[in-house]
């Protein structure tokens, strides 16, 4: 791993993360190329700088911002308010090359500017930020944008919405932490984490940085079956949920699924597992999320992963559909109609695979091995409230849609989405959890 993103989590470098400074020491600092320059204290991940003599420089490998998308996000703690007559820089970059974001004089109407591939993007007015601007408190901007579309969070709060300034990627090779360029605009207060991805981040991630939830949503699964031996529970005939006790019944008889040595279950084409429907089981409200780490072994159309609910009374699928090569989530109304189509055999190729279907307020979306694969804007309010029992490997109750091959862990959030950082967590941590038996 670069020491430019050491301090980074896996997720954040699968989402193309190309920067992450941290300040645990000075020594930290050095690592990464840093320069420290006055008396900055380094301490607890927070460089702190005096307004007057403090900065840091890092050297760039040139790579860092040569993306046509680029979202940047950095905590602070100002010891000033946004009316203070005094210009306060939070980052810069090599001239001609310029990533920026500081705050500007009364004279300039303390407006907060923010520049891209060396283009003034905006300046934003104080009245439009200061609300949400914290003196002395914990400070997240989050700015996301590619060209004539950039948007910009303060504290999880919208203070850009997709402006329409055109810029091109830029390579800067030395970035300023409370600095401009050439010195001057000295930040006074701490400066915390600073992040940058090679992609667009969304409102959600903002909100979830502001935060700090953005993995908190393992803590909010209606169920989760990870199906490992320690909750293989043949007595009782099910599986164990190791979130809420909503346990996975096997079906009856010769519908019961084969325990794995390892980990999950094999399903031969007639078996299944069934959730006991309850009311935290029904998808009522905008948001959910549900994710499968399954093999593949035979290929064939219309074949269930999980679903809940029959035709007409407000079923949900998530299955491989036609042609086979094909996966796709739909709701029965129709209001969800989302696929994939792989186009060969991949998802029958012997290996394992995760898919993950979510929805973010308008937005649904399916991630394939933790990559985006297909998304659908404007689908309105959901209404999911099938009282059906939910069936893994098969539909309707365990009567149809069977599938064949392992399914190996299930996992669902009834009223949370999965961002693309979510996602990609959500896949790394289940793909590593695959030899835990």
């Amino acid at each position: 791993m670069g020491t430019l993103i050491r301090h980074s989590t896996p997720a954040e470098r699968f989402c193309k993360c190309s920067l992450a400074l941290g300040f645990d020491s000075s020594e930290d600092v050095a690592r990464a190329s840093g320069v420290i320059s006055g008396t900055p204290t380094i301490a607890g991940g927070l460089a702190t700088l005096n307004g007057t003599t403090g900065y840091i420089t890092y050297a760039l490998t040139g790579n860092e911002f040569n993306s046509a998308e680029i979202s940047i996000v950095i905590e602070f703690w100002p010891d000033f308010d946004t009316d203070e007559n005094v210009a306060r820089m939070l980052f810069d970059s090599t001239t001609s090359n310029r990533y920026l974001c500081y705050k500007q004089t009364n004279a300039n109407s303390n407006v907060l500017t923010i520049f891209l591939g060396n283009i003034l993007i905006a300046s934003i007015a104080e009245a439009t930020y200061s609300p949400f601007w914290l003196v002395g408190q914990r400070n997240v901007l989050q700015i996301s944008g590619t060209s004539t579309d950039t948007s910009a969070w303060l504290n999880g709060n919208l203070i850009l919405d997709a402006d329409a300034t055109a810029w091109t990627a830029k390579t800067p090779v030395t970035f300023y932490i409370g600095s401009e360029h050439n010195t001057f605009k000295r930040f006074d207060g701490k400066i915390g984490p600073i992040k940058v991805f090679k992609g667009l981040l969304t409102a959600q991630d903002a909100l979830n940085f502001y935060n700090k939830n953005t993995y908190a949503y393992r803590e909010n699964y209606a169920f989760h079956l990870p199906m490992r031996a320690q909750e293989h529970d043949p007595t009782n005939t099910q599986t164990l949920d190791i979130q809420n006790s909503n346990h996975g019944a096997f079906g009856a008889g010769a519908a019961e699924p084969t325990k794995n040595s390892g980990r999950g279950y094999y399903y031969d084409g007639g078996d299944y597992l069934l959730i006991a429907d309850s009311v935290d089981l029904r998808i009522r409200t905008n948001d959910f999320a549900i994710g499968v780490l399954f093999k593949r072994t035979t290929a064939g159309t219309n074949k269930a992963l999980i679903a809940k609910g029959a035709a007409g009374a407000g079923q949900w699928e998530l299955e491989f559909g036609n042609p086979s090569s094909e996966i796709r989530f739909f709701e029965d109304g129709g209001l969800i109609n989302l696929s994939w189509d792989q186009g060969d055999d991949s998802f029958w190729d012997g290996r394992y695979h995760t898919v993950i279907v979510s929805r973010i307020d308008a937005v649904i979306s399916m991630y394939i091995d933790g990559y985006l694969r297909a998304s659908s804007a404007g689908v309105g309010t959901v209404d999911m409230d099938a009282t059906d029992d939910i069936s893994i490997g098969a539909a309707t109750e365990g009567s149809s849609n069977w599938f064949t091959g392992d399914i190996l862990d299930v996992i669902f959030l009834p009223s949370e989405g999965m961002t693309a950082l979510r996602a990609a967590d959500l896949h790394i941590r289940t793909m590593k959890s695959i030899n835990q038996v």
